[in-house]
């Protein structure tokens, strides 16, 4: 009888003991998976990074009243690369356990500026290092769609495109001396434009918290060509310091950014 209850009694031990393990066990991976991975709502975020832009003027014409044709260097590129931040807001919807639509607007600045000596197209004998033409691509804005898929449940790659905004300074500075000079006197002129043209890009998201997201992103935007004359006032007889380009401006932008969702 002694045996037999000690038999029962390590029998009952084993099976409790059982009992506790597989209930562990049942409650690790639990434990494990209570984080969710909510992607909707809408957020706010701030981001910085590189803009690379690729303003490029054509000149179609110079001092027309003297030169039927322009000089060998109409064509002139102000390429350059700036610092350029950004704040951007949207709204997410799940629409399908793995895909992600949304809506994102933002608004950003960079001083991509770039000056060149000599006018560009002025015939070579009036060239000179002492006048200059200049482009500047300073603050963007787009509103943009966006579509991404699920690779991870914290992670997001997705592709963007929409419509962008982009205001574009330009100038020029002709010191005068008709002799040396491109201009028979001294001109100088500057002026903005509020581009529209359209984006695409993409990047890749990681939630780090129910309300903290990091991204990585990349953008192309193309804003088209306009045509702008420089000096169109006539400065006297036989004189005539016009001369008109075709200006198109293009960017690339790579930020880091960080959002909250509410």
């Amino acid at each position: 009888m002694i045996r037999l209850s000690a038999s029962i009694a390590a029998i009952t031990a084993f099976l409790m003991t059982s009992a506790m393990a597989a209930d562990l066990a049942v409650r690790a991976p639990a434990a494990a998976s209570t984080r969710t991975f909510d992607w909707a709502g809408f957020y706010v975020g701030g981001a910085m990074g590189a803009r690379v832009a690729d303003p490029e003027s054509t000149t179609t014409s110079f001092d027309p009243a003297l030169n039927p044709t322009v000089g060998p260097d109409a064509r002139r590129s102000y390429d350059n690369t700036a610092f350029y931040a950004k704040g951007y807001a949207g709204q997410n919807w799940h629409i399908a356990p793995s895909w992600i639509a949304g809506v994102e607007g933002s608004f950003g600045w960079g001083n991509n500026k770039r000056t060149t000596q000599g006018l560009p197209g002025a015939p070579t004998r009036f060239s000179s290092v002492l006048d200059t033409a200049y482009i500047n691509a300073d603050w963007d804005a787009s509103i943009r769609g966006r579509l991404g898929v699920l690779i991870a449940p914290a992670w997001l790659l997705y592709g963007t495109a929409g419509v962008a905004w982009q205001n574009i300074g330009f100038g020029s500075n002709c010191v005068g001396a008709f002799v040396v000079n491109a201009c028979a006197f001294s001109h100088s002129e500057a002026n903005s434009i509020t581009r529209t043209g359209w984006t695409v890009g993409g990047g890749l998201e990681n939630m780090l918290s129910a309300h903290w997201i990091v991204r990585l992103e990349y953008s192309y935007a193309d804003f088209g060509t306009f045509t702008h004359t420089f000096f169109p006032a006539a400065v006297g007889p036989g004189f005539d310091d016009r001369w008109t380009a075709d200006i198109k401006n293009r960017t690339h932008t790579a930020t880091v950014g960080m959002s909250y969702r509410f």
